[in-house]
C-alpha cells in the first residue's frame, strides 16, 4: 500500500515538473518573439529615418535644379553668359546623375511609390535642362568646304578630293581637341571653379590683383562682389582652400588627395565630397553628403544628418570644438556671419548634435558602423 502511495506521488511530481517545464518554455519563447519584434522595430525605425533623409536630398538636389532653371531664364543680362550657362548646365546635369544614384542605390529602402514619383521627375527635369539649354545657348554650327576641283570628270580624280577633305576634317578635328586637353591640363581659379593645383595656399573669393598663374585669374572676372554663389572645387594635390566669402549657396568637392578646406562663413544649401583622400574639411552647412572617400575628417555643422557612401576610415568632430583647439583661428571666429542665415554654433540647438547623427548607406544594422568614428 505505501508502495502505491509513493508511486501515485511520484507521478503527480513528473506531471507537475512537466507543467512547470512547458510553462517555462512558453514564457522563453515570448520573451524570444517579444525581443524579435522589438529588434525588428528598432531596425525598421532606422530605415524609415534614411529613407527620410534621402527623400530630404532628393527633394533638395531637385529644387536646386529647378531654380537655376528659374535663375536661367530670369537673368538675361550676364556679361559672361555663355559661359555661366555651360557651367550651371553641367552642375545641373551631376545634380541629375547624383539624384539617380541615390535613387538606385537606395531602393531598398523606399517604397515603390517613392521610386517611380522619382524617376517621373529625373524624366520632367531632363527634359527641362534640355529644353532650356535648346533656347539659351546657341548650337554650334560646323561648317566644313570642300575644295571644288577642276576636273571632276573621273571617278578617280573625286575619290582623291574626297579621301583627302576627310584626311583635312580628321587633322582639324584632332588638333582642336589636342588644343582643348592641353587647356584643360591647366589650373583654374575663379569664381565658380578651383581646379587642378598642386602645393598652393588659395583664399577664395580670389582678390583683384591675385595672379597665381591659372588659366583663368582674378582678373579675368568683372563681378567681384562677394555675391552668392556655388562653387566647385576639384583636382588638388597638397593644397590649402580657405573660404571666407559672404555665403555660398552650394559647394562640390571632387578629387582632392592630401588637402584642407576650411570655411569661416556658411554654405546655405548642400554640400557634396567626393573621391577624396587623407584630406581634413571644417565646413558649416545644411546639408553634406560624402562619396567614396578615405582617410578624411569632417569637423562640420550641419543641419541634417550627414551622409556617407562607399567610404571608409572617416572621421567627424565638431565644427566649433575643433575651431577652439587652434587660438589663432577661433579668435578671429564671428558667429553672427553665421546666425544671419540660421547658423547659430554657440547656443545649444536642435542641430547642435547632427554631425555625430551619421548616416551610412553602406551599413543598416543597428551596431556601430566599422566605416566612420568620432574623433576623440
Amino acid at each position: 500500500m505505501s508502495d502505491n502511495n509513493n508511486d501515485e506521488e511520484n507521478s503527480k511530481l513528473d506531471i507537475v515538473k512537466k507543467q512547470f517545464q512547458e510553462k517555462e518554455k512558453q514564457r522563453l519563447q515570448s520573451k524570444l518573439e517579444k525581443r524579435e519584434i522589438s529588434n525588428k522595430e528598432q531596425i525598421d525605425q532606422s530605415s524609415s529615418n534614411i529613407a527620410s533623409e534621402t527623400l530630404l536630398l532628393i527633394n533638395n538636389l531637385s529644387d536646386d535644379i529647378e531654380n537655376r532653371l528659374n535663375e536661367i531664364s530670369n537673368n538675361t543680362n550676364d556679361d559672361n553668359k555663355i559661359e555661366h550657362l555651360k557651367e550651371s548646365y553641367n552642375q545641373m546635369e551631376e545634380s541629375l546623375s547624383e539624384i539617380n544614384s541615390i535613387t538606385t542605390m537606395s531602393s531598398h529602402i523606399l517604397t515603390s511609390y517613392d521610386v517611380k514619383s522619382i524617376l517621373e521627375n529625373i524624366d520632367n527635369l531632363k527634359k527641362q535642362i534640355d529644353k532650356s539649354k535648346e533656347k539659351y545657348i546657341p548650337k554650334q554650327k560646323l561648317s566644313l568646304t570642300r575644295k571644288k576641283t577642276k576636273n571632276p570628270t573621273t571617278k578617280t580624280t573625286s575619290s582623291k578630293e574626297d579621301s583627302s577633305d576627310k584626311n583635312n576634317i580628321n587633322e582639324t578635328f584632332n588638333n582642336s581637341n589636342n588644343d582643348n586637353n592641353k587647356n584643360n591640363t591647366e589650373p583654374i581659379f575663379n569664381l565658380i571653379n578651383i581646379k587642378g593645383f598642386k602645393n598652393k595656399e588659395l583664399f577664395y573669393p580670389p582678390k583683384k590683383d591675385e595672379d597665381i598663374g591659372g588659366k583663368e585669374d582674378i582678373n579675368n572676372n568683372t563681378n567681384n562682389n562677394n555675391s552668392i554663389n556655388d562653387l566647385f572645387i576639384s583636382d588638388l594635390i597638397d593644397c590649402t582652400v580657405i573660404l571666407d566669402m559672404k555665403v555660398l549657396t552650394a559647394l562640390k568637392i571632387n578629387n582632392l588627395v592630401n588637402c584642407t578646406i576650411r570655411t569661416y562663413s556658411p554654405i546655405d544649401g548642400s554640400i557634396f565630397i567626393h573621391n577624396c583622400v587623407n584630406s581634413i574639411f571644417s565646413l558649416v552647412s545644411r546639408q553634406i553628403r560624402i562619396h567614396y572617400c578615405n582617410d578624411c575628417q569632417f569637423n562640420i555643422f550641419v543641419k541634417s544628418n550627414p551622409i556617407i557612401e562607399g567610404s571608409k576610415q572617416i572621421k567627424f568632430s565638431s565644427y566649433l570644438q575643433n575651431l577652439k583647439l587652434e587660438k589663432s583661428l577661433f579668435s578671429s571666429f564671428d558667429n553672427q556671419r553665421f546666425k544671419e542665415y540660421s547658423f547659430d554654433l554657440e547656443s545649444n540647438n536642435i542641430d547642435s548634435d547632427k554631425w555625430k547623427l551619421v548616416n551610412d548607406f553602406d551599413w543598416i544594422q543597428q551596431k556601430q558602423s566599422p566605416n566612420w568614428s568620432l574623433v576623440e
